[in-house]
């Protein structure tokens, strides 16, 4: 069985979808998922020692104009800052999180001249790097989209592409 499907073992989830430009954090008792990441980067943080942790999926590396305060979670950098504001508010420290990167890849770019994908995802390295926090694992690049299911629990982080799913 899919381990994206919530076998038996992982039924007491309660699964809340993350949507493009979205930004939600959780409790051990919670899994997060998100879809169809293309060029998007999907940033999962994770705190062991408090069971909370959060997803971010993010569109642009950097924001701009009215988007910027309308969709923060449209962007890497007000995306990551929302998101670390909120679990550094339900008591996490950045020294307790680890993060893992998913998406970045390179789509509907057959010259590879805007690659959003490979920008997205320099761009959180970077902001991850300033802010302290581990990237653990990374599945990026590449021209295929990507699932990820994130169960707050564990810090298990669920990858599916290609027909393939995978634990990160």
């Amino acid at each position: 069985m899919s381990p994206l499907s919530r076998p038996a073992a992982r039924e007491a989830a309660v699964v809340e979808p993350v949507r493009i430009s979205e930004v939600r954090c959780a409790a051990a008792h919670q899994a997060l998922e998100t879809y169809a990441l293309g060029s998007c980067v999907a940033v999962v943080l994770h705190d062991a020692r408090r069971s909370v942790g959060g997803l971010l999926h993010f569109m642009l590396p950097v924001a701009r104009g009215a988007q910027a305060v309308a969709r923060p979670g449209m962007f890497a950098d007000t995306g990551l800052r929302l998101m670390l504001s909120a679990l550094e508010a339900a008591g996490s420290r950045r020294a307790d999180l680890w993060a893992v990167l998913v998406g970045g890849g390179v789509m509907n770019d057959p010259g590879k001249i805007f690659q959003i994908g490979a920008r997205n995802v320099a761009a959180m390295r970077e902001l991850l790097r300033e802010a302290g926090i581990a990237v653990r694992a990374e599945d990026v690049g590449g021209p295929w989209s990507r699932s990820v299911r994130y169960e707050v629990a564990g810090g298990v982080v669920l990858v599916r592409s290609r027909g393939q799913e995978r634990n990160l």
